[in-house]
């Protein structure tokens, strides 16, 4: 299970890191289309289709490596001091029937922004200090006899994801949102 808690922190901050920058009115129905087909997109090859793909694409919690998984979204908005993140999912069943996602199969949420950034510097916290524990641990006592471990190294990439929150929390994508209009109507047909 450490895997997946890991890989959850590390998307979450990608998503930190890409999502943040504030989505225009005009373009929030677009952000809130979750797992939709966007008809036509391997046959438009403009750098406007490719920006509004990237900025589509950043705003999705990578899931790929779980079974069954659920499409999960983010944006934020700003409105006057109203400055909010909408996190939106949709999960299709599984054809199985093995794997039940326990949440309803499409919601949205919208938090304060600065609680969203709040609940994830808690998750990097409570992450880091765990590991940093582990580490402390692994030092005293050592791997087990099959297990070749640097502790040292170890360290020194445990101190570098220290530093990964606040570079996230520090990235200002800058969306050229004028080219993601012109690509919504190259990939959609339509405006936004």
């Amino acid at each position: 299970m450490e895997y997946y808690v890991v890989r959850l922190w590390e998307d979450v901050l990608a998503l930190v890191s890409g999502a943040m920058e504030p989505v225009p009115p005009d373009l929030v129905g677009i952000a809130a289309e979750v797992a939709q087909e966007w008809p036509h997109l391997d046959t438009v090859e403009t750098p406007e289709a490719d920006a509004t793909l990237t900025w589509h694409g950043a705003g999705y919690l990578y899931t790929g490596y779980l079974r069954i998984a659920p499409a999960v979204r983010l944006w934020r908005t700003v409105v006057g001091d109203d400055d909010t993140v909408t996190v939106a999912w949709r999960h299709e069943p599984d054809p199985e029937g093995v794997i039940e996602f326990t949440g309803p199969r499409t919601g949205r949420v919208t938090v304060p922004t600065s609680a969203f950034v709040a609940a994830v510097a808690e998750l990097d916290r409570a992450l880091l200090a765990a590991m940093d524990q582990r580490i402390a641990e692994l030092a005293e006592f050592g791997a087990a006899s099959d297990v070749r471990l640097d502790v040292e190294q170890l360290r020194r990439d445990h101190h570098e994801r220290a530093r990964r929150l606040p570079r996230a929390l520090a990235h200002a994508p800058r969306t050229d949102w004028d080219a993601v209009r012109t690509g919504l109507r190259a990939l959609l047909g339509r405006t936004p």
